[in-house]
């Protein structure tokens, strides 16, 4: 009889403030909520994983202050709500405290300078038979607090690069193309 679990890639950035350690301390305060047994240990760096920090310009608004964008990925036996939910409390201890999300008059999302955002990006379905086989299967959500793969992750350099660091065998379960077809294509575009 095999396991199941997740495995979830998320995006940090941060374009305010100590932006590294911001960085670091999202890092750190989500996986140690959601890895298995419980605090970012020895034990679970083989769990987990961590991209390169990248400075980059803000997507989708105007600003002078460049975001550090950071990729990481964790196991867990925690189900996608749950972990969104970690996922915003971390943001909220860590400054983004309550920054509601802003729309334009014709209904267009408004993106503006924060301390730190933490996005799934994307999870995996996992399970490690006996033999130590393991199946991947990538998740598809779709709810009203939730999209899976994030909605605009095909659009965003900042979020695929180092999404494709972590694992350049990734695919999106939507478009039915690898992540690293979709970067060439965004940057030959």
């Amino acid at each position: 009889m095999g396991t199941d679990f997740y495995r979830y890639y998320f995006l940090g950035g941060s374009n305010l403030g100590d932006r590294r350690k911001l960085l670091q301390d999202a890092f750190y305060d989500v996986t140690s909520a959601i890895l298995p047994g419980g605090e970012y240990s020895s034990y679970h760096r083989k769990k987990v994983s961590v991209s390169g920090i990248r400075e980059t310009e803000p997507w989708g608004f105007s600003s002078n202050d460049k975001f550090l964008n950071m990729a990481f990925s964790s196991i867990s036996f925690k189900e996608p709500e749950e972990v969104l939910g970690i996922c915003k409390n971390v943001e909220n201890i860590l400054g983004r405290c309550g920054e509601e999300l802003k729309f334009d008059e014709n209904g267009k999302r408004v993106y503006s300078s924060r301390k730190i955002d933490i996005d799934i990006l994307y999870v995996e379905k996992l399970r490690v038979e006996a033999d130590g086989t393991e199946f991947r299967e990538p998740l598809r959500i779709n709810s009203v607090d939730l999209t899976i793969p994030h909605p605009r992750l095909n659009e965003r350099l900042f979020a695929l690069e180092p999404l494709c660091e972590l694992d350049g065998n990734l695919t999106d379960p939507v478009s039915c193309k690898s992540f690293r077809e979709i970067v060439t294509n965004l940057k030959n575009n």
